[in-house]
């Protein structure tokens, strides 16, 4: 048998040894007829003398080990009394030692680095924060279809000292072609300084196109955004251009809480939706503005309310889901854009009640006016739960603004 590196004669191989030299006569493992074969007797004395030997070696080794033993357990047994008496030294001193007459020592480690706190750059933030008791005002500045933005830009140096909180600027309405929302509103904001919201839809880019666009955005100073899912292509060009749409507006908002978490992580981006409060399910569409709740919204503007319906329909989702609402108002400007917004125009609620005010023979100004009556009027029916009004102008025409609001 073997211990460690040590071999010993065990008691069974040494009695198998011993019982043959007591008995040289007995058979081995041989066949039956084979004669026994004595063993000499110098091999018998031979293999006896070896035993012996082999026993008091053995005998050796199973002495020194018990000894190894011995002083394996006598170390640690010491190792352990010292160990307690250094316990209890140091026990007793703590008990003498009086800390508080000492400052605390400062900790090894490299102290907590503090957190900056994070900038709150959205466009309600200013006036909610000094607490003014005043609606919060949109107005969206539609893009060019060609190169010529001198209206636009003109309409936006007239608003600059208007008490406008932010200028939105749509992404292609209706799936036709105009300049790029967040380029449109890099210029406005450079050139005027206004707060600007571009709208970001995601009909025409996927994902990687999307988060490009947005770490743009963000290093020229945009940090709001509207967020929808974005018109249809029309189906007369439908054939030859093809729409993304890799996911809808909630999953872009989930796209920018993350890049809000990896990269936009002093100032996060604010961004909002759409409410589309003519929607014929007004439950799925209390689902779907709390659902873009949970993915980061912090406020809705409505599409364009002229009715009193379509007044308490808004005020419903408002009081399910306590939403910052801004209500969406578009003054109709003459009987011709009226009847364009309700025939082409999705989700714009046009009434009979609104056409009849406007008449084939009005003037620009006697059309303004009829659209400055109508705005009006929408204000006070949604002034109880409204946080602020969006304005859609036709033509871009924002001299109408300061009418309506005084």
């Amino acid at each position: 048998s073997r211990n460690g590196n040590t071999d010993f004669l065990d008691d069974f191989a040494a009695a198998a040894i011993a019982d043959a030299l007591k008995n040289p006569g007995k058979p081995s493992r041989q066949p039956a007829d084979a004669p026994a074969a004595p063993a000499p007797d110098s091999l018998v004395d031979s293999l006896a003398s070896q035993l012996e030997i082999e026993r008091s070696r053995n005998a050796e080794l199973m002495e020194t080990l018990a000894a190894e033993r011995d002083r394996a357990a006598r170390a640690e047994a010491e190792a352990k009394a010292q160990l307690a008496e250094a316990n209890a030294r140091v026990a007793e001193l703590a008990g003498k030692l009086d800390l508080t007459q000492y400052p605390q020592a400062k900790k090894d480690t490299e102290p907590e680095k503090k957190q900056a706190p994070k900038e709150d750059r959205s466009f309600y933030h200013t006036k909610e924060a000094e607490g003014r008791n005043r609606k919060l005002i949109a107005v969206e500045l539609a893009p060019p279809m060609g190169i010529d933005d001198e209206k636009l830009m003109d309409a936006a140096h007239l608003l600059q000292k208007s008490g406008v909180d932010v200028l939105t600027f749509p992404d292609s309405p209706s799936g036709r072609t105009r300049a790029d929302s967040i380029l449109m509103a890099e210029k406005v904001a450079r050139e005027t300084g206004m707060c600007v919201m571009p709208h970001i839809c995601c009909r025409d880019k996927n994902a990687i196109a999307m988060r490009s666009q947005l770490l743009g955005a963000y290093i020229n100073g945009i940090q709001n955004f509207l967020v929808i899912t974005g018109d249809p292509i029309p189906s007369m060009v439908r054939t030859t251009v093809k729409s993304v749409f890799n996911f809808d507006s909630v999953g872009l908002m989930q796209i920018l809480a993350d890049m809000n978490e990896e990269q936009f992580t002093q100032a996060p981006a604010s961004y909002g939706g759409a409410i589309n409060q003519g929607r014929r399910n007004l439950e799925v569409e209390i689902g779907r503005v709390k659902k873009k709740m949970a993915a980061g919204a912090t406020f809705f503007l409505t599409q364009p309310i002229s009715t009193q319906e379509s007044a308490d329909r808004v005020r419903r989702i408002k009081e399910e889901t306590g939403a910052r609402i801004l209500c969406g108002i578009m003054p109709f400007v003459s009987l011709k854009n009226a009847t364009f917004m309700k025939n082409e125009m999705a989700g714009i609620d046009v009434t009979d009640e609104v056409l009849a005010r406007y008449r084939a023979d009005m003037t620009r100004e006697e059309g303004e006016q009829a659209g400055v009556q109508l705005a009006k009027e929408v204000i006070v029916m949604t002034e109880d739960f409204a946080d602020g009004y969006y304005f859609s102008f036709p033509f871009n025409r924002v001299t109408m603004l300061e009418k309506i609001l005084n």
